[in-house]
């Protein structure tokens, strides 16, 4: 369990990056110190959540499945499909990232 904090107004960059990586409910996966770390090594926020991101789910597996039986009712969630799923949203934070750093496009006319 991490020391942390989430306040849902994002008022602070930990907060931002706490809502983009799923840790924002107490017990936390990753402290506020961790974040800070992150945050001042990295480019952007966007970087520093996709990292923190593949940090905090490193520990997934292809056999991690979760099944929940309620009388007739069986859910099963995990498996390959949970793996390839965070791998997507890891990919997507670090995309954000980089377009953050490209430079604001510029309109010319050709005469």
């Amino acid at each position: 369990m991490a020391v942390g904090t989430f306040e849902d107004h994002l008022k602070s960059d930990i907060d931002w990056v706490r809502l983009y990586i799923r840790d924002t409910a107490d017990p936390f996966r990753v402290a506020n110190q961790t974040i800070q770390a992150v945050l001042a090594a990295s480019r952007n926020k966007w970087y520093a959540a996709a990292e923190l991101f593949r940090i905090s789910t490193m520990n997934l597996t292809d056999d991690t499945v979760i099944t929940k039986i309620v009388d007739d009712l069986h859910i099963t969630y995990g498996g390959k499909s949970t793996v390839t799923s965070f791998e997507d949203y890891y990919y997507w934070l670090m995309e954000r990232g980089g377009e953050e750093l490209l430079p604001e496009p510029k309109i010319f006319e050709v005469l």
